[in-house]
Formats: C-alpha cells, sequence, structure tokens
C-alpha cells in the first residue's frame, strides 16, 4: 500500500477516559484487557508515528449529553452506561 499524506490520516474513534484511566468509571471491568493488550502504549505509539511522519490525527469522541438520558430506548449495556455515567459530558 501507498500512503501519503495528502489523502491518509490517523482517526481515533472514542478514546475514553471512562475506558483508559484508573480513574474512570469503567476501568474496574477493563483494566485486564487494557493491560495485557498494551492498549494506552499503543495508542501513544500511533500517535507518535503520526506526528513524525506529519500524518493528521482525528479524534472522534463519543459521549453522552444530559438530554440523551432521556431516551426511551436502549438496551441492558445502554442503560447501565447512563446509570454509572459512562460517556457523559456535562454540556457543549
Amino acid at each position: 500500500m501507498d500512503f501519503n499524506k495528502q489523502d491518509t490520516a490517523v482517526v481515533i474513534t472514542g478514546p475514553q477516559n471512562d475506558f483508559l484511566s484508573r480513574d474512570g468509571v469503567t476501568w474496574g471491568l477493563v483494566v485486564g484487557s487494557v493491560e495485557e493488550n498494551g492498549t494506552i502504549q499503543h495508542i501513544d505509539d500511533l500517535f507518535s508515528a503520526a506526528k513524525q511522519k506529519g500524518y493528521d490525527v482525528f479524534i472522534s469522541p463519543h459521549y453522552y449529553f444530559p438530554t440523551d438520558k432521556g431516551w426511551k430506548f436502549g438496551g441492558t449495556v445502554e442503560k447501565m452506561t447512563h446509570d454509572i455515567g459512562m460517556f457523559d459530558r456535562k454540556g457543549l
């Protein structure tokens, strides 16, 4: 494959402190996987490699606004995320 800076970028989707920080609300659920797979180091490696090669980096966060708590649908996991405050954002 031929990569070039004109049509290639690094896109990271949903890197949440909820998953990636010891203070995150889901850390207790994911710590084993995050540490075993070196997730945090790999994300850092991606950022470093992109910067070194001059590629643009875009971060697409995933979060809930306060109004999202009023949704009338959702499965078990989605309801749990609302209950524990995962992805919560205080405002704009």
